[in-house]
């Protein structure tokens, strides 16, 4: 339930400081499995799946229930971290990914960027065009979104998708750490960030890069981009 109350966390901090009302639409494949979850939630909506279905699909579904309203998709086993929470804007403009998940096929680190599914932010004029695209991911047979960066930006403005923090991390928190969140059952410690960092990016430091979209190459981060990862870490409890 800790993953729970960082949702309704986030939800008061939003409508306090934005004066922004958030309702909660609850997608679930079986409702007597989550019906404590549903009575601490209190969604506005319940979509209730037939059986087990694909991530694309469970993302469309979200898009189509709610096409007026802006939307934030979150697994519902995410714990959120402050810092996240205080970076969080529903004012944004753009698809929002949390940060940069690179597939490194090689050692020369060839820029990949996927879309992660644990979440992301689609402001309702974008709901459509979005939704466009999982549609093409579901009749090609994709078996998540990770190739929607790229299908999107094929079709539409590649200004209409941005990241929240220009940082590259692992698109699974069980693999490494990252500020935003961690999955509840796995490590967010300094001891996985560091191991995921050797393992991956033992030829550079990537704490200090970003990726370009448009030049499609790795650069210098600015230095008021630059973010104090070993402040962040070392203050930061180890959750299991």
């Amino acid at each position: 339930m800790a993953a729970t109350h960082t949702h309704i966390k986030l939800k008061e901090h939003i409508e306090k400081k934005y004066d922004i009302n958030v309702c909660f639409h609850f997608h679930v494949y079986d409702l007597d499995l989550n019906e404590q979850l549903i009575n601490i939630y209190n969604p506005d909506k319940i979509v209730k799946y037939p059986s087990l279905t694909g991530q694309n699909k469970q993302r469309l579904s979200v898009l189509k229930t709610v096409s007026d309203d802006d939307i934030f998709i979150l697994r519902v086993d995410l714990h959120l971290k402050d810092y996240f929470i205080e970076l969080f804007d529903p004012r944004w403009k753009q698809i929002m990914i949390p940060y940069m998940h690179m597939n490194i096929k090689d050692k020369s680190m060839t820029p990949s960027p996927h879309f992660t599914d644990f979440m992301y932010f689609v402001p309702r004029h974008l709901i459509q065009s979005l939704s466009d695209i999982h549609v093409e991911l579901i009749e090609k047979k994709f078996p998540n979104g990770h190739p929607l960066y790229w299908k999107y930006i094929e079709r539409y403005s590649i200004d209409d998708i941005h990241w929240m923090i220009p940082n590259i991390f692992s698109g699974c928190p069980n693999r490494g750490w990252n500020p935003f969140f961690f999955l509840c059952g796995s490590f967010g410690s300094r001891d996985v960030y560091e191991g995921f960092f050797d393992r991956l990016y033992k030829y550079t430091d990537m704490t200090k890069i970003t990726y370009c979209k448009y030049t499609q190459k790795y650069v210098t981060l600015e230095e008021n981009e630059k973010i104090d990862f070993e402040t962040l870490i070392k203050n930061e409890k180890v959750y299991v």
